[in-house]
C-alpha cells in the first residue's frame, strides 16, 4: 500500500483533489469532508465519524430527492401535453430511469 501511495500518478491525482476542494469547495486543507451529488457534508471534526450506515442513510436521501424531482417532472409534462398520441411522457423519461 505504501508503495502504491508514493507513485507520482497518485501524488498528482491526490494533489489536483486537494487544490480543488481549496479553491473550488472552500475546505481547509487537510479537514475532511464528504462530497456527494453536490452537496458538501462538513467539514467534519475529527471526533466525527462518518460510516457506511451514514453513506447508506445518504445514498437513500439523495435517491429520493432525485426520483420526487424526477416524479414531479413527469407529472407537469403531463399535464402541460394536449396531444393524445403522445401516450403520456413516461415513454420519454424511461431512459433516465435506467
Amino acid at each position: 500500500m505504501k508503495t502504491f501511495l508514493k507513485s507520482d500518478a497518485v501524488k498528482s491525482v491526490l494533489k489536483a483533489y486537494t487544490d480543488y476542494c481549496v479553491s473550488v469547495l472552500y475546505l481547509a486543507k487537510g479537514s475532511r469532508a464528504v462530497v456527494a451529488n453536490g452537496r458538501i457534508l462538513g467539514p467534519l471534526e475529527d471526533d466525527e465519524h462518518f460510516l457506511a450506515d451514514d453513506f447508506a442513510l445518504l445514498d437513500k436521501f439523495s435517491m429520493t430527492a432525485h426520483t420526487d424531482r424526477l416524479q414531479q417532472a413527469i407529472k407537469k409534462a403531463d399535464e402541460a401535453a394536449d396531444d393524445a398520441e403522445q401516450g403520456g411522457s413516461i415513454n420519454k423519461y424511461l431512459p433516465v430511469l435506467y
